[in-house]
């Protein structure tokens, strides 16, 4: 399901965190700090 919806986005990526609720940067706060910036950090160089 999410994989053929994210497919359609350029250059994004699919994480799936392994929380226990719908809303991952409030459940796991430091996971989705983690997964953001290294998405950041291996993309900001791309223009």
């Amino acid at each position: 399901m999410f994989e053929s919806w994210q497919k359609t986005i350029p250059n994004s990526e699919l994480v799936i965190l392994p929380v226990d609720g719908y809303h991952a940067a409030g459940t796991d706060p430091d996971g989705t700090a983690r997964v953001t910036l290294g998405f950041i950090a291996r993309h900001s160089s791309q223009t």
